[in-house]
């Protein structure tokens, strides 16, 4: 059975071994600015899409799409705008909260436009997370676009993207572009002049229909895989849970008995469980946009085969993969519900044990920030 600890329970035990609490991190928010044609946002708590409304707040885990003759901008704080284009629909992701928030999106189907500002001058980093590669900038102007086929590509008309695939990235500068198809790496930096993003779509979404029978199967099967993977990742964070709520008893006992030598070895441990919990929200971000991003994709793809030019089999084959992506899509959001409401309760428990170390919260995740990248795979 999963270990659970409640947060109320964790502030008890911190509070008694380290101090008096904090108060909890608030996620970034969204706000949908300007729109017109068809815009539908979903929260996270809900199951059916709702027309949005100029000025309208969106939180952690709360979706919007554009239809086919929509538009939409959306901010992200003062630095971030977000234009989206027709068919578009993304995800606010949460984030860790460092001092300097680092706000991310996920880009399930279609294009956005990003402009991203800071003042005095100064850096705001951005992720935009895709169905297979992550487009990460700080302080720049840049489009980023997922085909029907699952294609990722990002093309910079201002300052740097590190596009970052699997387990190689590229960097982009102005004038330059790079896509990232299935089961590939980002392809090297190219010139991006003259090429109209929806061109782009259109033409990959006439190229996929043909395959749509073959790719459905193709797509079911890896929507699965990463959906293991992400209960997985799941997994480990409540082993670290408990893990670190058994070191805040023995860490609340030395003190008391002042043993300092054993007390020194458990925030050692502690740092390490929490750095490794860092790392863990950072890969389950990124593949819960990936599980969110397959599924979008292979409804969308069912549907555009649909009102194409198939036999009676291929439908029936299609319709058989819709059904099991419904039954599915209950069991995506759960994760997604999951996985946002531990954030606060994960970042709650670190920042009193760093309180506790006499360590600024803020500073421990900007030095892991610094790090090398993780691993492509922390769990196998």
């Amino acid at each position: 059975m999963r270990y659970s600890i409640s947060a109320a329970a964790w502030m008890l035990f911190c509070s008694v071994a380290f101090g008096a609490p904090t108060a909890p991190e608030v996620a970034p928010e969204a706000v949908v600015a300007k729109l017109s044609g068809q815009v539908e946002v979903m929260a996270l708590d809900a199951d059916e899409w709702r027309p949005a409304a100029a000025g309208q707040e969106l939180r952690a885990g709360d979706s919007i799409r554009v239809g086919k003759k929509g538009r939409a901008l959306v901010h992200l704080g003062d630095d971030i705008e977000l234009n989206l284009g027709a068919g578009t629909t993304i995800v606010i992701q949460d984030s860790e909260n460092t001092g300097q928030v680092k706000p991310s999106v996920a880009l399930l189907l279609g294009s956005l436009f990003a402009k991203v500002t800071a003042p005095d001058g100064g850096q705001s980093p951005f992720e935009v997370a895709g169905s297979n590669a992550v487009a990460g900038v700080r302080g720049t102007e840049f489009t980023t676009a997922v085909a029907l086929d699952g294609t990722f590509r990002a093309a910079v008309e201002k300052g740097k993207v590190i596009v970052e695939g699997e387990s190689a990235s590229v960097s982009l500068l102005p004038g330059q572009f790079s896509q990232v198809e299935d089961d590939k790496q980002p392809s090297k930096p190219a010139g991006a002049a003259g090429v109209a993003i929806d061109d782009w779509l259109e033409k990959r979404r006439q190229a996929v229909l043909a395959r749509a029978p073959e790719l459905v199967e193709i797509w079911m099967d890896k929507i699965v895989k990463i959906k293991a993977r992400v209960e997985k990742l799941s997994l480990r964070t409540a082993a670290i849970e408990k893990q670190l709520y058994e070191l805040a008893t023995k860490a609340r006992m030395a003190r008391h008995s002042r043993q300092r030598q054993a007390l020194v070895r458990i925030r050692a441990r502690m740092v390490k469980l929490i750095t490794e919990a860092v790392g863990i929200r950072r890969r389950g971000r990124r593949l819960g946009a990936r599980l969110n991003s397959r599924l979008t994709l292979l409804r969308g793809l069912v549907a555009a085969a649909e009102q194409g030019a198939l036999d009676s089999r291929q439908l029936a084959k299609l319709a058989a993969v819709a059904l099991k992506a419904r039954q599915l899509a209950p069991a995506v959001r759960n994760i997604a519900r999951g996985r946002i409401r531990g954030i606060v309760r994960q970042m709650r428990m670190e920042r009193q044990i760093m309180l506790g170390m006499k360590m600024r919260y803020r500073d421990f995740l900007r030095k892991q920030g610094r790090r090398k990248p993780l691993p492509g795979k922390l769990v196998r």
